[in-house]
């Protein structure tokens, strides 16, 4: 999907998890690691501006 939301690609089936705990930290560090300025600087102060929560989901898409 492109940034204006444009579909690139086909649709498939799958399930969103919402992570806590120590799952959501061990998510959050290796986004952090893999994009260190966009994960440690430019989400957090985005978030904090507009009062929301940073959370993490898993994405587990169906065979097929």
């Amino acid at each position: 999907m492109t940034m204006l939301g444009t579909q690139t690609g086909r649709t498939v089936a799958g399930t969103a998890r919402l992570l806590t705990g120590d799952e959501a930290r061990a998510a959050g560090k290796l986004i952090d690691r893999k994009y260190p300025v966009v994960q440690r600087i430019l989400v957090p102060t985005a978030h904090r501006l507009r009062r929301v929560k940073t959370v993490h989901y898993e994405l587990t898409f169906d065979e097929g």
